[in-house]
């Protein structure tokens, strides 16, 4: 596995969004975009990129705004803007675009976990033209019920 760390302005204008993009050492077959759920960061995932990258796919990770290494060197660790969670969604189309540049050929999938589930959602409502799959994990849920069901 290889791994080019980069840098690209957030759809807030005020935040430079830190991204990575993880290469197999063989032949790619495929490109996984990861989006990371609420207070976590994309690196939280390496477990699952690594084995991604075994599989033979490209993996394509971010921090949001307001997340890990771009809250970090922003020191915004709460602005998400005026688009609230979309404008996560905007700065994961900006990423896509520069992983399909690098790999135009490729099927295109993208995981969303818990907030992230949210976030691609949303991305797949609005840009989800050309995306060959999209998984979605931990995504929320009516609790309300749940808990008044375990206290019955």
């Amino acid at each position: 596995m290889s791994f080019q760390e980069l840098s690209f302005e957030s759809f807030t204008q005020k935040d430079s969004i830190k991204a990575w993009i993880y290469t197999p050492i063989r032949k790619p077959r495929g490109i996984v975009q990861l989006v990371h759920g609420f207070g976590e960061h994309s690196r939280r995932y390496l477990h699952m990129i690594l084995k991604l990258n075994e599989a033979g796919f490209v993996v394509a990770a971010d921090d949001h705004v307001g997340h890990g290494k771009t809250a970090s060197d922003s020191g915004n660790w709460s602005d998400w803007g005026d688009k609230g969670y979309m404008t996560m969604a905007e700065d994961e189309h900006t990423l896509r675009k520069i992983i399909q540049k690098k790999y135009p050929h490729l099927p295109y999938f993208m995981f969303g976990h818990s907030m992230g589930s949210m976030i691609a959602r949303g991305y797949a409502a609005t840009y989800g033209e050309g995306i060959t799959g999209l998984v979605l994990c931990g995504t929320s849920g009516i609790f309300q019920k749940q808990v008044n069901w375990f206290l019955s």
